[in-house]
């Protein structure tokens, strides 16, 4: 579900999105138009991958936040993981592949050095997890003679 946020003294709007549990997994600030009212506007539609509509008594602003896979590669990248996963945990079920992409690139870098435990414990931080992640997971750890810690 999404929370839209005022800062009237700012005039920005900022959209938080937050998974069933509540917990926020992204934020994106609304593009608000000369004469909108963000005290008046309502969120109409929400869906981290679709766009969104804002209706006001004179305004609808259609609108959509950066692409949910694209910023969790770049979380990954950065070397941000922590923050990809809370993304992969919020929105993951919306998006085809975004938990499967996230776990993989956590995991690979520990298991490659050989590091299992912190793997394991980096495992144990997402939700759910498809069958098909799972396989991988499981060729990842055997194929550095890791099998027995997962």
């Amino acid at each position: 579900f999404g929370v839209l946020e005022t800062d009237t003294a700012r005039g920005k709007v900022t959209l938080r999105l937050n998974s069933c549990a509540g917990d926020v997994f992204h934020v994106a600030e609304v593009p608000m138009a000369g004469g909108a009212f963000p005290s008046h506007l309502h969120l109409c539609s929400v869906a981290p991958h679709l766009p969104m509509y804002l209706a006001g008594p004179r305004e609808f602003l259609v609108f959509q936040v950066r692409d949910l896979l694209e910023y969790a590669v770049q979380l990954l990248e950065e070397r941000r993981y922590d923050e990809a996963i809370c993304l992969a945990n919020g929105a993951g079920q919306g998006i085809q592949g975004l938990r499967d992409i996230v776990c993989l690139k956590c995991l690979t870098p520990d298991v490659k050095e050989g590091n299992f435990q912190r793997a394991c414990n980096t495992l144990e931080r997402f939700r759910v997890l498809e069958a098909s992640t799972w396989q991988e997971i499981i060729v990842l750890f055997d194929r550095y003679g890791g099998l027995h810690h997962v």
